[in-house]
């Protein structure tokens, strides 16, 4: 085996250190193109707030990049609406979201967003918090990485191993990791159960607006 073909080699096939390598790839490029918005600062942009162009640009330029790539690696077949016992998975899903929610923020006290910091949430930022980053990580963290890591080891090493290393995508805050952790091993314990990763989609854009709906007490 040559020097060249080793990187590529390693890479794909999705390993423990694989799928490192590709989160620390897929935050880089996040911060790169959260960088370069910000360096443009169009004024006429930051319209709402110094954030709301830049979330919600930053979010879908991350969503196509993110595609483009599970495309290439053809890890987007298979993902078909659920046609069977989808009443019961449903209501299931969102009685899980609902109980995480709960548990998340009168068990353990915490919140996935930052309570203290009074922002004036546009309607651009709802839409990237509550439903383009919730597909995303679900499409790169479950459908790609649980899912090839399970394929390799098996289901127990990619359902804890995924959830860490979306853990500590949320670097630095610990209270956000740690309800991170615990909700990256409920999606992926809904993905492999249902098989179809629209429930966990699903769990992540609940979990996620409910949040929200109780931060700004909806």
């Amino acid at each position: 085996m040559s020097l060249l073909k080793t990187p590529y080699t390693l890479l794909r096939r999705i390993t423990f250190f694989s799928s490192t390598i590709y989160v620390l790839l897929f935050y880089l490029l996040s911060y790169l193109i959260e960088y370069i918005i910000i360096e443009l600062n169009y004024e006429y942009l930051l319209f709402y707030s110094n954030l709301t162009i830049i979330i919600f640009l930053h979010s879908l330029i991350l969503s196509i990049c993110t595609l483009f790539f599970l495309s290439k690696l053809k890890k987007l077949k298979n993902i078909t609406l659920p046609y069977e016992n989808i009443l019961k998975n449903t209501f299931g899903v969102i009685i899980i979201s609902f109980l995480f929610v709960f548990f998340v923020e009168t068990i353990l006290g915490y919140t996935v967003l930052d309570i203290e910091e009074q922002v004036n949430y546009s309607l651009y930022e709802l839409i990237s918090i509550a439903m383009i980053n919730p597909i995303i990580e679900e499409l790169f963290f479950r459908k790609f990485l649980a899912n090839e890591l399970r394929k390799n080891y098996n289901i127990a090493k990619g359902v804890i191993f995924s959830s860490i290393l979306f853990a500590l995508a949320h670097l630095p805050h610990m209270h956000i990791m740690i309800v991170a952790f615990f909700g990256g091993i409920i999606a992926a314990i809904i993905f492999f159960k249902t098989k179809n990763i629209l429930y966990p989609i699903l769990f992540h854009i609940l979990w996620n607006t409910l949040t929200i709906i109780s931060i700004l007490k909806i």
